[in-house]
């Protein structure tokens, strides 16, 4: 956005905080539509966006932006992550919150397996580390702060609490995370168990410093693992009260620690920074933040609103958000699937969509050229809004569906960047980054500039 715009639409965000108004709503949809062509364009021929973590984790996000995980290129990603085994925290978690989201479509063994596995991955006892494990840590005995209690006690309080994988230490944001899942697996049926949520609220409840807020196991307070950490503990009492079989963790109400962290996270609240980091994890920080707001049903609060007016302030024309401290371009798909789980749930941008797929359902592999002619002159009586529907079909499975799409696209737009149908998605990767670097610079330029 042009600086002087920048400066005129922040002056609104108390007006925007009543209802995330017209306007906003118009800029949320086209954001997730460019998102959604963006992870698109990442996908790999076997059918993963980006790896065993993200792919799930882009899916998710896709749907919660609207899109309709039923069209092909959606449904490799789908059952490429049902096929693998997962044993790591974080493809397990978002394995399972994406399953829950699909049941008809996920086989219940499926889920049943991943949530198993994750909680075989909490801790359920202490880890003795060796003393230079974390070298900028407190020395043992010099920081009465819990969240370095590992350095005070000569060990860290790894119990009930979940690390990146089977014999890593335990953090909160992992924990988070694992608590989400399978508190979705909990509501969805599966038989989580009481003691889970307790342990979990063990360690969170340990790890909680005077002021409210958590760190990381070499850090102090930060906001990410402050807001992650109250989501979750909500979450675990909520998960627990629903199981009634294991005790509650000793000492103090867990509902006003809730309360202490929301206090701590109110007074620190930030658009642009991680409080405690800097730009470091910035994007978990607004999508847990967002999580935790959404939850203690303050969703309107002006706090989120300027979140998600930055976020729409600083999106990459290709469609991504790049991250705060960016270490490979494979976290632009993570933080792009994050930024659109932190914006509003809205439905597809591209209504258009059912009206193509009933022409797409007319049309056989064998369709005769007449046909295929009829289909192309059907979709564009559709106009200007076929464009996205036309390039997303370009990763359809049907090789009638991507001439059809190709040939319209040629025809509407005079555009050819050498896409053809009979080619694999493999063989077609570039042309269709090409077409969708096409469609988003044809969308940037009716509207506000992006940031870079």
């Amino acid at each position: 956005m042009r600086s002087g715009q920048t400066s005129f639409r922040m002056l609104w965000i108390p007006v925007l905080a009543a209802l995330f108004g017209a306007d906003a709503r118009a800029d949320a949809d086209e954001a997730a539509a460019r998102a959604q062509v963006f992870l698109l364009a990442q996908q790999r021929e076997s059918g993963p966006i980006g790896d065993a973590e993200t792919s799930p984790l882009a899916a998710l996000a896709a749907r919660h932006a609207g899109a309709d995980l039923d069209r092909p290129a959606w449904q490799r990603s789908v059952r490429w992550s049902i096929a693998r085994e997962s044993e790591a925290t974080r493809p397990l978690a978002w394995e399972i919150l994406l399953f829950t989201k699909l049941r008809a479509q996920v086989p219940g063994a499926a889920l049943q397996k991943r949530v198993a596995r994750l909680v075989e991955l909490q801790h359920q006892q202490w880890i003795d580390l060796p003393p230079t494990r974390y070298r900028n840590a407190a020395r043992p005995g010099e920081h009465p702060d819990p969240r370095f209690r590992f350095r005070v006690e000569g060990r860290y309080s790894d119990y009930g609490g979940w690390g990146k994988a089977s014999g890593q230490v335990a953090n909160i944001l992992d924990t988070a995370l694992a608590v989400w899942a399978l508190t979705e697996a909990q509501k969805a049926g599966q038989n989580v168990g009481g003691e889970v949520f307790s342990r979990a609220l063990t360690f969170l409840l340990k790890h909680q410093g005077s002021d409210g807020a958590w760190g990381m196991p070499t850090s102090g307070a930060r906001g990410d693992a402050t807001a992650a950490a109250a989501f979750a503990m909500g979450l675990a009492l909520k998960g627990y009260g629903a199981a009634a079989d294991a005790p509650l963790p000793k000492g103090g109400n867990v509902q006003a620690q809730i309360d202490l962290a929301v206090k701590w996270l109110k007074k620190t609240a930030s658009a642009t920074i991680n409080p405690g980091t800097g730009r470091e994890n910035l994007e978990a920080y607004r999508l847990w933040y967002g999580l935790l707001l959404d939850a203690i049903g303050q969703s309107g609060s002006d706090a989120l609103v300027r979140i998600r007016s930055q976020l729409l302030e600083t999106q990459l024309e290709e469609g991504a958000w790049k991250p705060g401290v960016a270490k490979s371009r494979g976290d632009l798909v993570r933080t792009t699937a994050w930024a659109l789980l932190t914006l509003p749930k809205y439905e597809s941008p591209a209504r258009v969509e059912p009206t193509i797929e009933k022409i797409w359902a007319r049309f056989g592999e064998r369709a005769s050229e007449s046909e295929k002619k009829t289909a192309i002159e059907s979709v564009l009586r559709l106009g200007e809004r076929i464009r996205q529907p036309l390039i997303l079909a370009l990763r359809d499975e049907r090789r009638n569906v991507r001439e059809i799409a190709v040939r319209a696209l040629r025809e509407h737009t005079g555009q050819d960047f050498g896409f053809r149908s009979e080619r694999s998605h493999a063989q077609n990767a570039e042309a269709f980054r090409q077409w969708s670097g096409w469609w988003l610079t044809v969308r940037g330029s009716r509207g506000p500039s992006r940031g870079r």
